[in-house]
């Protein structure tokens, strides 16, 4: 895809045994375009009626390579036989992903099959959330360091359980710019009688 914005609808097999995490990069079904250079969010918003498959998944992949990637999925895990969102980061060939702290809570059984997700870079760092209706957002794992991908490439995927692949729906996936603050590079001039600690760098 090569437009910063597609709202055709597309359907991705979650395949079989494919993955990607740690040494298994097998996953095919990935549709990737480049990143902006600036602070940048992507969202998509992703229907999978999850059938039984353990560890199924869809979302959003931000990758620069099988060793250096983030990924936050919609997934179906072993647990409760129930359904969870992660955000999980490779970095140089080794998966950064504690169940504790990358996972959200257990989604309730009126979650429906339709999830809004959300990744935000600001060129620092990456944080993930994720939606119901597109308009409340809940954050969900822990705070990545943007450098870990580089040159990343953005888009959706989908991949992952035991047996015939379910069809991931993806409505929408959609690039916008992200508004940074700048940073101080001049400090301000302290009042009499006070000493300036802050030397103007990051």
């Amino acid at each position: 895809l090569h437009a910063a914005v597609w709202a055709t609808k597309l359907s991705d097999i979650t395949g079989n045994n494919t993955d990607m995490f740690g040494g298994n990069t097998t996953a095919e079904n990935i549709v990737l375009q480049p990143a902006p250079e600036d602070g940048w969010e992507i969202t998509t918003e992703v229907t999978l009626p999850f059938t039984g498959k353990d560890y199924e998944q869809a979302g959003l992949m931000v990758h620069g390579g099988d060793a250096d990637w983030a990924k936050l999925m919609f997934i179906k895990v072993p647990e409760n036989d129930g359904r969870q969102v992660e955000f999980t980061l490779q970095d140089n060939g080794s998966a950064s992903f504690d169940p504790a702290l990358d996972r959200s809570e257990f989604l309730p059984e009126s979650f429906p099959d339709t999830i809004h997700l959300r990744i935000r870079s600001d060129g620092t760092s990456l944080t993930a959330a994720y939606s119901e209706d597109g308009t409340e957002w809940t954050d969900v794992g822990r705070v990545r360091p943007a450098g870990a991908i580089p040159d990343p490439r953005i888009g959706v995927a989908a991949f992952n359980g035991d047996g015939s692949g379910n069809e991931a729906e993806f409505e929408h996936f959609h690039v916008g710019p992200l508004d940074v603050e700048p940073t101080c590079t001049e400090p301000e001039a302290p009042d009499p009688g006070y000493e300036m600690l802050f030397d103007g760098t990051a």
